[in-house]
């Protein structure tokens, strides 16, 4: 009888620790499930609370224009099926592109651009244009309005005439100034993911800010995203960019350049090439002009 009591007695220290083990899985999984959702929140996608009106930020809306400006470009010159097999990617991939259902990989610009005989750096200002618009409007420095129809051509024209991007010689000689210890020589695209998260921690801790103050000042939830961001593990999202240069008084176009290069490497290898071959061919007009007056 005794020892019945004592098995009693046991019997329920046994049960304590298995049911507080449920309760403390049942709370790492919501949680998780919490983290899940924020993360989701903080993709590229350009969200619901737009930050400008004036600038537009719905994802089916730029991706539906660039869908269709594929569709018209690969119109009477290659079908579906034959783009999808130049381009290594399925049929159906292909399909949702051109229908604005699913987004233009920005390692895929330069092969798309080729495969149906369009311009690069048309194709390519253009996804800056209707993915990142406020990307664009602080490399612009112009503002548009959501029921402005701008052609392609004008957008390209836009992006080339008022355009702020700084060429990699630029972003290193200005980091410099920031990081003395660091010796940066070159940029390829995880340099320019670290670049990023090292100049946000940089103008963070000469501020004195915490993470949840920051956190607070650009609009997110919770300080995590600020570390995820800080550690390279999710992007800045396009309607957040003009929050960060606010609360950290950043460099417009040094914090754009280094966005577009941490998070569309490709688009910014067509665009900055494209301007110094540009500015090399100015260049060398005014070379001539200069021999002409002259010899005049």
């Amino acid at each position: 009888m005794e020892q019945t009591r004592v098995q009693a007695e046991k019997s329920p220290a046994k049960v304590r620790p298995q049911a507080k083990f449920e309760r403390s899985r049942r709370q790492v999984l919501a949680l998780l499930e919490q983290l899940r959702v924020e993360i989701e929140k903080m993709t590229d996608e350009p969200s619901d609370n737009t930050v400008n009106e004036e600038i537009p930020q719905t994802p089916e809306w730029g991706q539906k224009n660039i869908g269709d400006l594929l569709a018209k470009e690969r119109a009477d010159k290659i079908t579906l099926k034959e783009l999808a097999d130049i381009l290594g990617i399925s049929v159906s991939f292909a399909w949702q592109v051109e229908r604005g259902r699913a987004k233009l990989p920005d390692n895929q610009i330069n092969a798309w651009a080729s495969a149906i005989g369009m311009s690069r750096q048309l194709l390519a200002t253009n996804t800056i244009y209707y993915y990142r618009p406020q990307m664009f409007q602080f490399i612009t420095g112009m503002c548009f309005e959501r029921k402005e129809e701008l052609s392609p051509g004008d957008i390209q024209q836009i992006f080339e005439s008022h355009s702020k991007l700084m060429k990699p010689e630029a972003v290193i000689n200005a980091m410099r100034r920031y990081m003395i210890d660091e010796k940066v020589v070159a940029i390829s695209e995880k340099e320019a993911i670290n670049l990023i998260t090292r100049y946000i921690r940089i103008n963070k801790q000469q501020r004195q800010l915490s993470q949840r103050k920051l956190a607070a000042a650009i609009g997110y939830q919770s300080p995590t995203s600020i570390s995820l961001i800080e550690n390279g593990r999710i992007w800045i999202a396009d309607d957040k960019i003009g929050e960060w240069i606010s609360a950290l008084s950043l460099r417009d176009d040094l914090f754009t350049t280094l966005c577009l290069m941490a998070y569309a490497w490709n688009t910014y290898c067509i665009l900055s090439t494209s301007q110094h071959r540009d500015g090399r061919r100015s260049a060398n007009n005014r070379g001539v002009a200069r021999n002409q007056r002259r010899a005049m």
